[in-house]
Parts: structure tokens; sequence; C-alpha cells
């Protein structure tokens, strides 16, 4: 679970991915959390890389940032399908939010090791991942540069 720079001012991405995390956690999910602002594809790359069942980033992506939400990605590291947007709208549907959200305190689920932090091993590999993959059409381009997300 992540969340970018674009949304964090505005609209609190990061609180946002802590209520999501509790909730997951307080309902037998292992969560593995960003500890920082990250780009969107790095959800994708850490959910294939850690070989974990989904991914969740909050993001308003190209969206006003007001309309603040959270993306998913299956256990390949794509965006889900309709099908399963579906499936899963039908259960948040399902739930009353005053009686059946269950919440687990965040520094006890860190504590305990339902939350844990995605490490920094996880970052280097997506960076390497993108210099490994960058292409200038067979032009030779030193891909030995920094790449680090923006922070307004």
């Amino acid at each position: 679970m992540g969340y970018p720079t674009r949304n964090l001012l505005l609209v609190k991405s990061d609180e946002f991915a802590q209520t999501a995390a509790v909730v997951l956690a307080a309902n037998g999910v292992q969560v593995h959390l960003w500890p920082r602002l990250n780009p969107v594809p790095t959800i994708s790359f850490a959910t294939r890389y850690l070989k974990i069942s989904a991914g969740l980033m909050i993001t308003a992506t190209h969206n006003p940032s007001i309309y603040n939400r959270y993306k998913v990605y299956g256990a390949d590291g794509c965006q889900i399908t309709t099908e399963a947007a579906a499936e899963i709208l039908a259960e948040i549907e399902g739930v009353d939010l005053f009686q059946d959200v269950q919440k687990v305190d965040y520094d006890e689920a860190v504590t305990s090791g339902r939350i844990t932090y995605i490490s920094d091993e996880v970052l280097a590999a997506y960076i390497q991942e993108v210099k490994n993959q960058s292409v200038l059409f067979g032009e030779k381009v030193n891909k030995n540069v920094a790449i680090t997300p923006s922070i307004k």
C-alpha cells in the first residue's frame, strides 16, 4: 500500500493509507506499507516483487486531488479487472459503516507485525529495473542517474 506526492498536502493521503491499513489489519490481512511517498508504479512493482495478493495506491491520479481514492492491483501487478472491481464493490456495499468496520491501533499493528514497512531494498530494485528498461532508440545514454519522486 502506498501514496504519491500529488495528494498528500491537500487530502492527507498518508492518513488515508494508514486508516486503510488498520482496517485491513483488523480483518486479518497482512499489510505492507511504503514508509514514504512513492510514485504510483512502485505499488505494481512491490506487489510482484513481494509476491503478495494485491496492492493499493491511495491517489487521485489525473483527477482533481479532492477525488482521492484508491487503485487496486492484482497479484500480477496489473490494475484489477472490471469484474474484480464489481466484486469488491459488492463487498463494500454489504458493510454497515457504523457497525461493521473493524480497526486496530496503528502503532500496535506495526509492533505486532500486522503492518510492516516495505524496505528500501524493494525501492532500490524498482529503481534498478527502471534503469534496466530505459531505452532511447539505440542511443547510448548514462543509465546510472539518480531517480527520485518529486515532493511539492
